[in-house]
């Protein structure tokens, strides 16, 4: 379990029905369906999931939710949000304490980086150069 938040080098929890080691890179997104800067922030995530796609293995986009499972399928359908989704995820397992909370981590479940709220147009780029340059 993370103490103090998020840390580089720290290692996830293991997510119910996600299997870390299917993907050399897997970019978390913690999300609420109440929240105003994970709905202004979809359109970077779905463009994400359209430049993953095709590239099985090498990175993928998985969103993260405490919702119950049928509050965050009405999420995923009304917001088109096309990608794994995991519900019912206590975000204090994970460190968070803000949202949308983006966590890249490798195929170990070993935090490489995260970034926290609404990205940036910087934080955007940086966060696609990490998932499509290297393994």
């Amino acid at each position: 379990m993370l103490q103090g938040g998020l840390q580089k080098g720290a290692q996830l929890p293991q997510l119910a029905g996600v299997d870390f080691s299917k993907s050399q890179k897997i970019l978390l997104v913690a999300m609420d369906a109440n929240c105003d800067s994970c709905r202004e922030s979809l359109p970077f995530f779905n463009s994400l999931v359209e430049k993953l796609r095709g590239k099985p293995g090498d990175a993928r986009l998985i969103t993260v939710f405490q919702d119950g499972e049928e509050q965050t399928r009405r999420y995923a359908e009304q917001s088109r949000l096309n990608v794994d989704t995991v519900f019912g995820v206590d975000f204090k397992l994970l460190g968070l304490s803000a949202l949308p909370s983006i966590i890249l981590i490798d195929s170990t479940g070993t935090v490489l980086d995260f970034w926290i709220g609404k990205p940036s147009k910087d934080t955007e780029e940086q966060i696609l150069k990490h998932l499509t340059v290297g393994a």
